[in-house]
């Protein structure tokens, strides 16, 4: 058990920067959506035009911050289905590796 936590806490100091970057697009992601809501009722409560035009203006930043939500979830959801990738890649070149028999020494001169 303790081999696989060091393996993983290397795991996690190869790409940090990268790690870094994927769970800072999942926070603000949740950001923007708190944000777009907020904005959103900003708009219908304070501007001072016809309900109809109010309503388009939230309804259409409701729907930026949706958007910008999802875009932004799928792309941190992406660099971590990389970082799988490449574990999975690792495992499966270490059992081959240990799978493949090894080369016959050769007779010296020959």
């Amino acid at each position: 058990m303790q081999q696989h936590e060091e393996r993983r806490k290397t795991e996690r100091q190869q790409y940090r920067m990268l790690r870094a970057h994927a769970k800072m697009l999942s926070y603000e992601s949740y950001t923007g959506l708190v944000a777009g809501v907020f904005v959103a009722g900003v708009l219908m409560l304070y501007v001072e035009e016809v309900f109809v035009v109010r309503f388009g203006f939230a309804f259409l930043t409701l729907l930026a911050s949706a958007a910008y939500f999802r875009f932004a979830r799928a792309h941190a959801q992406v660099i971590y289905i990389l970082f799988d990738i490449a574990h999975n890649t690792r495992v499966n070149r270490e059992a081959l590796e240990r799978l493949r028999p090894p080369a016959p020494a050769s007779p010296p001169g020959g």
